[in-house]
């Protein structure tokens, strides 16, 4: 059974990995427009913490929005509403480039209310908050609820900022975002699409332009569509490295998403050099013990995954896994991304009994998260169904496989990767209880998608390909006897 466990790690890129966008990381609690008095030595914890954040040190500046914070609640004398929810929009920045998600929403949550309730025009303030809080909902894996926020933030983006402005245009990316994450991908698609044909025609070559085709290439090498995945994921390197340098947090990103679009592409050594010097990176930034550093183990161990080195991936999992366990919540989804490739790396060790308790382990935490029918949750069933399959434990293998299609093909376009081996798995299961006609239908329809995205020649064709021409042989032989 054709197989590649680290599909859920191809939804993490798409997905998770979400970069501020140019000015969205920058302090927007200002102290000179408050009439009445503040507490002293307010002003200057306020200054250090937009230079900290501008200086990207957000442990720091949080500490000084929370003092801050603190000091105008303990104050007899002001009672200033904006300025609190200003401080606690940047505490929900400064959470956020910590992944302390949860943290986030809270701040983002008590930001937006107070902004709701203030008296006067506040529109555009209020407008951003609740732009925020929708980004701190896709952090969450909470799409649906981002999808609602987003598109109410949308019109009051269009009315405030002007449907052409860079800020209209940051939010709809947002939104578009939302739409994959809920599982609407033709909306996500031709958002994305009428985005970047609208930024193109403007003749503007900014971050937010860079930040859509990175999106929009992970989201095509989410469904399958390599070749066009890479095509702009290798237009926004470009264009990051242009604006940014090569050493900009930007273009680190598009290069380590990249480098995963190659190593799906065959083009290893190319893919494991970017990889590496992405590692290098993060620990460069961040350190060995960081979680930033245990992603980029995580990664570079997919690579080697995908070149079937599997001793070398299980060292840098593991590694990655340590890491994560001390830094992370027992819950969060990268975790999840590691046990689930670990897993696989592990099988392709032989060690079958190790990778199980580690799909179940990701099983736990993905339904947790994102619930029961999710992607990420047939992914791993999936990926224990084809291992039962392995040990011939059909009678638990083919309901998990069956499971997990029904999911797919309610949440995904029938021409996805994800879809042509649910049909490609019911062919086996049809096969196994010896009903060829459906095998071979569901083979067929397997084949067909596996073509149309990646060629008459790929490897996933050849073996549906194959598995036809023997059912077909089988009939055959039937009728002759």
């Amino acid at each position: 059974m054709s197989r590649w466990s680290p599909a859920v790690s191809k939804l993490a890129i798409c997905l998770v990995i979400v970069a501020f966008t140019s000015g969205e990381n920058t302090s927007a609690v200002s102290a000179k427009s408050v009439s009445s008095p503040l507490p002293k030595g307010f002003d200057k914890l306020i200054d250090g913490a937009g230079s900290d954040m501008k200086g990207g040190n957000y442990p720091k500046a949080e500490t000084k929005l929370k003092t801050a914070l603190e000091m105008l609640s303990k104050s007899k004398d002001t009672d200033d509403k904006l300025l609190t929810a200003e401080i606690l929009s940047d505490m929900c920045l400064c959470q956020m480039s910590d992944l302390r998600y949860l943290e986030a929403l809270k701040s983002a949550t008590r930001s937006f209310e107070i902004y709701k309730q203030l008296p006067g025009q506040r529109e555009t303030l209020a407008t951003k908050a609740s732009k925020l809080l929708g980004q701190v909902y896709i952090k969450l894996n909470r799409y649906r609820e981002a999808r609602e926020i987003l598109q109410k933030s949308l019109v009051s983006y269009e009315q405030v900022f002007g449907t052409k402005s860079r800020e209209t245009f940051s939010c709809l990316r947002y939104l578009a975002l939302a739409e994959a994450g809920a599982g609407d991908f033709p909306a996500a698609e031709a958002r994305w699409k009428k985005l970047l044909a609208e930024r193109k025609s403007m003749g503007v070559a900014d971050s937010e332009l860079s930040a859509a085709l990175d999106e929009y290439g992970r989201l095509l090498f989410f469904l399958g569509r390599n070749k066009e995945a890479a095509g702009y994921l290798e237009s926004a390197l470009k264009l990051d490295v242009s604006n940014h340098g090569s050493d900009s947090v930007g273009s680190e990103t598009s290069a380590h998403n990249l480098a995963l679009v190659y190593s799906s592409l065959g083009r290893m050594d190319e893919a494991e050099s970017m990889m590496r010097h992405y590692l290098d990176s993060q620990e460069s930034r961040f350190g060995k013990d960081s979680a930033e550093y245990a992603l980029g183990l995580a990664s570079l161990a997919t690579c080697l995954t995908k070149q079937q080195r599997y001793d070398e991936a299980v060292s840098l999992f593991r590694e990655a896994l340590r890491i994560q366990e001390a830094q992370l919540p027992p819950d969060h989804q990268d975790l999840a991304e590691t046990l689930n490739n670990l897993a696989f790396s592990l099988e392709g060790l032989n060690r079958k009994s190790e990778a199980e308790g580690l799909y179940l382990r990701a099983q736990v935490i993905y339904i947790k998260r994102t619930g029961s029918q999710s992607l990420s949750v047939a992914a791993i069933q999936r990926a224990l169904g084809s291992l039962y399959c392995d040990q011939e434990r059909y009678a638990e293998a083919f309901p998990l496989l069956k499971e997990a299609f029904d999911t797919r093909k309610s949440i995904l376009p029938e021409l996805s990767q994800e879809v042509g081996d649910g049909y490609a798995d019911m062919g086996d299961y049809y096969d196994w209880k010896r009903e060829p006609e459906n095998a071979e239908a569901n083979f067929r329809k397997a084949l067909f998608i596996y073509t149309r995205l990646k060629g008459e020649d790929c490897k996933d064709a050849q073996v549906a390909r194959t598995k036809m021409q023997r059912l077909a042989k089988q009939r055959l032989e039937q009728r002759v006897n």
